[in-house]
């Protein structure tokens, strides 16, 4: 049924607080969460938030260029700047084990794909 009254109110009060109209209702599940992150996202800009953020909502692999890490850095011309190094979703998303803590410890396994 899209997100409920208790969701809109608390975004609502953050951008009321803030001088900013609230949002329409009627959103979708997917369309309120997009909203939300875009808040965070403005909210925190300069605090490397970001990186951990895309991570943590699985969308680092995507090639939305807000929140995802895989599309190119395009100039006025629209030809590549900066082409990013390509974040693999069946791997990147865990980090290695570091090999002296697989050596104290036998019965950890080191994350998948490392």
């Amino acid at each position: 049924n899209g997100p409920s009254t208790q969701v809109y109110n608390a975004v609502n009060t953050i951008r009321t607080r803030a001088g900013i109209v609230n949002l329409v209702s009627g959103l979708s599940q997917e369309e309120m969460r997009r909203n939300i992150r875009l808040e965070r996202f403005r909210e925190l800009l300069f605090e490397t938030h970001e990186y951990f953020d895309v991570r943590r909502w699985r969308t680092a692999h995507t090639n939305d260029p807000i929140f995802g890490l895989n599309h190119d850095i395009l100039d006025f011309r629209y030809e590549t700047v900066l082409g990013t190094k390509k974040f693999k979703e069946n791997k990147d998303y865990l980090w290695p084990i570091p090999l002296s803590e697989v050596d104290i410890n036998p019965l950890i396994e080191q994350n998948p794909n490392w």
